[in-house]
């Protein structure tokens, strides 16, 4: 049996980050904005068997994902040195401070 390969951190942030933006408001507000249509092609989504078509939204200015996941590993997964566990109302006391 062939042993699945471990998946880096910077592929499951990514992975993650790209999760939420599938369910972005902002990006089903672009799709119904646009009518489910390509807007070079003008060809328009469809999932008629035999003739499925879909359409996918577009970054006009390029995401970077590199700082995005480094401030993700850097602000959030940090070292275990840095963490420290808390039940819940304890950690809403560290925040209050």
């Amino acid at each position: 049996m062939a042993t699945k390969k471990k998946k880096s951190i910077r592929t499951i942030i990514r992975s993650g980050l790209r999760a939420i933006w599938l369910r972005s408001p902002v990006r089903a507000a672009a799709l119904r904005r646009d009518v489910y249509t390509c807007q070079n092609c003008y060809k328009k989504q469809t999932k008629k068997k035999g003739q499925e078509f879909s359409v996918v939204v577009h970054h006009k200015r390029l995401v970077d994902w590199d700082p995005i996941i480094d401030l993700v590993i850097e602000k959030l997964l940090q070292t275990p040195e840095d963490l420290v566990t808390l039940c819940k109302e304890c950690h809403k006391k560290e925040h209050e401070k």
